[in-house]
Parts: structure tokens; C-alpha cells; sequence
């Protein structure tokens, strides 16, 4: 059923992206991300799955974390795993010359700042939850801002923004239940939570830079080329 899933998914992206080899590309970058998220769930101590791919990305699930702090370290780790990824790939086309390359790098860029939108189930959803519940609103208004002006709103975009918004309603829900229920959880150090604040700001300033600056990123390693 995984192969099934994983050619179909492989298929679509083809289309989307116009080349068999941008695809390929793509889902092993998704693949390095997931993996960063098996990673740091093995290093808590944690039972994880290996990433499951789908048409609209990948997932692994994780047994649950002991806090939010814990937690936090798992949804960081594909984003920051998957971002340097993303960024040596853009690196090698340059110094190789392959112009899909780069654009490979860059869409993994992208993919990993917008999985740092501090909106359940997105990354930066989980991390922002250890700091404060209050954070699904600006992560929202980011989501919609992104998914109409900067991806545009296509049909396919607003699908996702859909599904997105559906599991970021009940996962709401889930929060306020898992903060009646277990408010420890949620008991992190005000240094801690600094901590998790100033990791998700640079991880998320740092992408943002190299997107918007393409150019200046890659005229950092000219030497090499």
C-alpha cells in the first residue's frame, strides 16, 4: 500500500512540477525532513515510524511526547534537518551547474519555512505550543497570507490550505483538552520556552533570508564553483 501511495503521490508532484527528476528532488527532500523528525524522537527515547509519503507531502508518527519541550526538539528537528538539505542541494547545482537543482533547494526551502508557520499540525505549530497556546492566531493569518499571495491561490493551494485548516481546528480542540487534562505538559521553564522562541525565530529568519536572497545566498560559496 506504501508503494501504491508512493507512486501515486511521486505522479502528481510530476505534473505539478513538470519533470520526473524536480519530483524525485522533491520527495528526497521531504524524506531527509521526516527522517530529522525520526531522528530526535530516537533520541528522546521515543517509538517512531518511518515516514509514510502521501499527495500532499509525508508524516511519521511518533508515540507521545513526555512534555512540550520534548515535543518542540521533534517538530524542530525536520525543519531544521530538511533546511540544511535544502540548502547544501542548492550549493551542488550551483557548483555543478544544474539550474533544477537549485530549484530543488529552493522549493525545500520554502517547504521548511512553511512547515515553521506556528499553526498545528505544522511544525512551528508544535514548537509555538510549548510558549504559548495564543500562537494559532498569527499562525493562521500566515497560513491564509501565504497559501493567496505569496503560492497563490490555485485550487490545489486552497486544498491544502483547507486541509490544513480543518486539522488545525481539531487539533485546537485537542490542546485545550491535553492542557485540562495533563497541564505539566505545558510546565516549561521561562528559559526554556526562550529557548524554543529563539530556535524557531532564527531556524525561520535564516530560510526567509535565503529565499528572498537566492542570489547573495549562492555568491557566498562562489569560490567553490
Amino acid at each position: 500500500n506504501q508503494l501504491v501511495m508512493f507512486a501515486l503521490s511521486l505522479g502528481l508532484w510530476w505534473l505539478l512540477l513538470g519533470s520526473i527528476e524536480m519530483a524525485l528532488g522533491f520527495f528526497a527532500l521531504i524524506f531527509v525532513h521526516e527522517m530529522g523528525h525520526v531522528i530526535a524522537a530516537k533520541q528522546k527515547g521515543l517509538s517512531v515510524t518511518m515516514p509514510t509519503f502521501t499527495p500532499f507531502g509525508a508524516y511519521v508518527q511518533t508515540e507521545r511526547c513526555r512534555s512540550a519541550s520534548d515535543e518542540a526538539y521533534v517538530k524542530f528537528a525536520g525543519p531544521f534537518i530538511g533546511g540544511l538539505a535544502s540548502l547544501v542541494t542548492m550549493v551542488a547545482g550551483a557548483a555543478m551547474g544544474s539550474g533544477m537543482m537549485i530549484q530543488v533547494g529552493v522549493f525545500g526551502v520554502f517547504l521548511n519555512l512553511f512547515n515553521l508557520i506556528p499553526l498545528d499540525p505544522l511544525d512551528g505549530g508544535g514548537m509555538t505550543q510549548a510558549i504559548s497556546k495564543w500562537f494559532w492566531i498569527p499562525g493562521a493569518a500566515l497560513l491564509a497570507y501565504v497559501l493567496i499571495f505569496v503560492a497563490g491561490a490555485n485550487v490545489f493551494n486552497l486544498l491544502i490550505g483547507f486541509l490544513i485548516g480543518q486539522q488545525a481546528y481539531q487539533a485546537l480542540g485537542e490542546r485545550e483538552i491535553q492542557r485540562s487534562v495533563t497541564p505539566s505538559y505545558f510546565a516549561l521553564p521561562v528559559s526554556t520556552k526562550i529557548l524554543i522562541l529563539a530556535a524557531h525565530i532564527g531556524l525561520a529568519s535564516g530560510l526567509a533570508w535565503v529565499l528572498f536572497n537566492k542570489v547573495a545566498f549562492l555568491n557566498l560559496f562562489a569560490a567553490w564553483f
